[in-house]
């Protein structure tokens, strides 16, 4: 069944990134943990979980399995907690980079979700401290999980997630509308730049939010426009004729500019402002999540410049 597949996905990871280690890090999944030497002085637990399941689904074409996973490092309580935060940062970084890999046409495909932790403390119980009462430190983080199990058999082959955002404003590393920055005749004559975006691929239909962001490159990413929970049936965002209201669709979250409360139009964009004699690039990029806010799919990047 496919739950070893994913299962082998992430323990292959980590026993590699602990093994790379100096000195190298025992890692124990699951079961094997009663099995954890009094010889061991630090070492890792693995759990994995994965919810509820129907065979109908692990036997089809595209496999969706959902589940958690739990990592303890337990070190040495007397050589403070240095040691132990290399080891919970090292599960961070492979889980994150295990995340990160582009969806392939077959194999296995994970996505992590939040970050819970990592939380630390001591264990004393007899099943987290085995050197006789001399309790470990220990530290904690969990997280949830998708992964997709694609193959080629069946009715083909199956097509990754892609996302592709334009503009009927400009194009990619051309000038921006004039009057979405600070050289529009008016302040009553603001706009924001129209952006389309769409969305293709198998799994598509499991994108139920998108999230826009745009920042100005050649100002430390200055935030212009943050907007997260836009509704998965929207998929472009006019030029807006009135400033001051909103014209997205639904009800996303707009989030503060660089510039703070009241810099941004109604709709989130904050107008470049270049100083004078300057010309800054602005980015554009949308991103697909699940329902549980994984991330699943980023837009190519669009960027427009604007002079002052």
């Amino acid at each position: 069944m496919n739950y070893q597949g994913i299962r082998a996905e992430f323990e292959s990871d980590l026993h590699t990134a602990y093994s790379d280690l100096s000195p190298a890090v025992p890692v124990y999944f699951d079961n094997t943990f009663n099995t954890v030497s009094d010889a061991d002085t630090e070492f890792i637990h693995v759990n994995l979980q994965f919810g509820l399941t129907t065979e109908t689904t692990l036997t089809t074409q595209n496999d969706y399995i959902r589940g958690t996973i739990v990592v303890r490092a337990y070190t040495e309580k007397g050589k403070g907690p240095a040691r132990n935060q290399t080891l919970i940062n090292t599960a961070v970084t492979t889980l994150q980079a295990l995340s990160d890999q582009a969806k392939a046409s077959t194999g296995i495909y994970v996505r992590i979700g939040a970050l819970n932790g990592p939380s630390f403390g001591t264990e004393t119980g007899g099943t987290e401290s085995r050197l006789a009462l001399t309790p470990f430190f220990v530290s904690r983080i969990d997280m949830s999980f998708t992964a997709s199990i694609s193959s080629s058999s069946g009715s083909g082959s199956s097509t990754p997630l892609a996302l592709a955002l334009t503009s009927t404003d400009f194009t990619d590393g051309t000038a921006l509308p004039v009057n979405v920055g600070t050289n529009a005749p008016t302040t009553a004559d603001f706009t924001n730049p129209q952006l389309g975006w769409a969305l293709t691929g198998d799994d598509a239909a499991n994108v139920t939010e998108y999230r826009l962001s745009s920042v100005d490159t050649s100002n430390s990413n200055y935030v212009h426009w943050d907007v997260t929970g836009i509704v998965n049936t929207t998929l472009a965002i006019a030029a807006t004729t009135d400033p001051f209201t909103s014209n997205w669709l639904g009800t996303p979250t707009i989030g503060t500019t660089g510039g703070g409360g009241g810099a941004s139009l109604g709709n989130g964009w904050e107008p470049c402002g270049p100083p004078p004699g300057n010309t800054h690039t602005y980015t554009f990029t949308v991103t697909g999540h699940s329902a549980d806010g994984t991330l699943l799919v980023t837009s190519n990047v669009l960027s427009g410049t604007y002079a002052n």
